[in-house]
């Protein structure tokens, strides 16, 4: 009797796998996985069921697919939005290297280094498009489209009122010429 009870316990203990927590091969979810294949109940059911589910476990591989196709997506976005960050930090080294360290409004210190210790830019703030990036895309990148200002300056400027701002004339040259160059 123990012999028979020893073979079938080497049977059972060869064919299952204890579940654990993983990313099933077939769907790409994190579920529960129940077999040596790294599939979850779902997919095996979808593949132990034969001809008759085909169709089901061609639709659940399209949502794999389609999880895949989401992600990368969600990659390139990503990548995108690094690169158009990369071209910010070039244009404000620039506008650092060029203007002074001194608020074009008030006439307030500005901070005298770009970088910090572990290369991040210092007090993106200084940097103030004078038409909006989100207005004009096209005008994000131009050097004749930044004032170099102090927080609170950039803060009146953005969001208080710009006509009772030093700068303000000036700016309004400079986006009648943006806008003119614009349009060519």
């Amino acid at each position: 009797m123990t012999k028979i009870l020893q073979i079938v316990s080497f049977v059972n203990l060869k064919k299952s796998v204890m579940p654990y927590k993983g990313f099933c091969v077939d769907c790409g979810d994190e579920k529960w996985i129940i077999n040596s294949k790294g599939r979850c109940a779902k997919c095996q059911k979808l593949k132990n069921n034969g001809e008759g589910s085909n169709k089901l476990f061609r639709t659940h591989q399209k949502k794999r697919v389609n999880k895949i196709y989401n992600s990368t997506q969600k990659r390139l976005k990503n990548d995108k939005k690094d690169a158009l960050i990369n071209k910010d930090e070039e244009l404000y080294e620039y506008i650092f290297e060029t203007k002074t360290n001194v608020c074009e409004e008030c006439g307030a210190s500005l901070p005298g280094k770009f970088r910090d210790i572990e290369g991040n830019v210092i007090a993106r703030w200084q940097y103030s498009h004078i038409l909006s990036k989100g207005a004009y895309p096209q005008l994000r990148h131009n050097k004749e489209n930044i004032n170099r200002l102090c927080f609170e300056c950039h803060q009146k400027w953005e969001f208080g009122k710009r006509e009772e701002m030093n700068i303000y004339e000036k700016n309004l040259k400079v986006t009648s010429h943006l806008l003119k160059n614009l349009k060519r």
